[in-house]
């Protein structure tokens, strides 16, 4: 029999009685927040009254002649000021129209509360409805249900920061959307465009590009071009896995760097995606677009980190523009061949540096 001043007893006692008061104040939080929704709708209703108040009174303002709604003027010349004497007659301020969202900020939410019921998500499902849609909206309909056809897209551990179906998942979910008012945006666009660079007509002119009215249009390098937009959608513990680190230390991290602003990577351990605040990418196809998957055709690459300075204003400190004409060029090329022509850029300024870091970097090379 076990001592009942036993160290490894008393740590037990000890740790149930934290276990209990943690949940004791779990439900003091939660009753208070349910006192805290009566009193807000409380509130909402009291100032939905007085809204309709200021309308009749507004109506019956209008049956008065516009004459005897003029203020005469006022002797003090204090019109408008809130010291003017009493006898003066002043117009009464605008009453601010109140709006249909809530006066309560939300800060964060947690697992097992009221009303959280988060929408099923399995990453990596091969059934589209099974797996489920990326909803982080904060909107009054969507705040609490929210989570965050090749093979890959039905493979956990193969894509981990988009969304595979982000194109496809405003359709895909409608009758959620419709039924449940549940808010879900694409996280992925796809649209055509002509592209025009000055240095593609120079490339015509000296021979590098030909046009052929399908890829290159015309004499001046005019380009036909697909063009794929997309977010960044994290899945948690994809991308710890891929950096060799837990996913507590990743949420942490996140929550750390991006100064406490999406505590939820703390409190909603459930929630397995996250939309990161940085720069997406854009995706440039010449060519056809489905032969960018086929492996019996050949890829001509080019991945380009954004670079405001040359690919922009054309700044010579780098030689970023030139290598992104270069590989512009090539994936034309490549697609006039009957391959695939590809141009991947990233809105990240100096391989996710920044633009700060850059120039002193630029600085102290010199």
């Amino acid at each position: 029999m076990e001592a009942p001043n036993d160290p490894l007893n008393q740590l037990l006692r000890v740790m149930q009685s934290l276990k209990d008061g943690h949940q004791q104040l779990t439900e003091d939080v939660l009753s208070i927040k349910g006192r805290l929704e009566v009193l807000a709708h409380q509130q909402c209703h009291h100032q939905t009254t007085n809204n309709a108040s200021d309308a009749n009174k507004q109506e019956s303002l209008k049956a008065i002649p516009a004459a005897s709604l003029i203020s005469p003027p006022s002797p003090t010349g204090l019109e408008g000021f809130t010291n003017a004497p009493s006898n003066s007659k002043m117009a009464s301020p605008q009453r601010t129209t109140a709006t249909s969202q809530s006066s309560r900020i939300i800060l964060t939410t947690y697992p097992g509360q009221a009303g959280i019921d988060p929408i099923p998500m399995n990453w990596g499902h091969h059934d589209q409805l099974q797996r489920g849609p990326v909803i982080v909206s904060r909107s009054q309909s969507s705040i609490k249900r929210r989570n965050g056809p090749f093979p890959q897209w039905a493979d956990v551990k193969k894509i981990v920061s988009l969304d595979p179906l982000g194109h496809l998942s405003p359709w895909l979910f409608d009758s959620m959307i419709r039924n449940e008012n549940i808010h879900i945006r694409p996280t992925i666009a796809i649209t055509k465009a002509h592209m025009k660079l000055p240095e593609l007509e120079q490339s015509v002119r000296f021979g590098r590009l030909k046009p052929d009215g399908k890829i290159c249009l015309n004499d001046t390098g005019e380009l036909a071009v697909t063009k794929f937009a997309v977010e960044p959608v994290w899945f948690l513990p994809g991308v710890a896995e891929r950096f060799g680190i837990d996913e507590g230390s990743l949420r942490r991290s996140l929550f750390e760097n991006t100064g406490g602003s999406y505590p939820e990577l703390i409190t909603r351990a459930d929630m397995k995606l996250f939309l990161p605040p940085i720069g997406g990418l854009t995706v440039y196809c010449f060519g056809d677009p489905s032969k960018m998957s086929d492996p019996n055709v050949k890829l001509a690459l080019r991945i380009h980190d954004e670079c405001n300075g040359s690919d922009v204003f054309g700044s010579d400190i780098c030689t970023c523009r030139p290598y992104l004409i270069f590989g512009v060029e090539e994936a034309v090329k490549e697609a006039q061949r009957g391959g695939s022509g590809v141009v991947v850029y990233f809105r990240k300024e100096g391989r996710a540096l920044g633009e700060v870091t850059k120039y002193l970097v630029y600085n102290a090379s010199e």
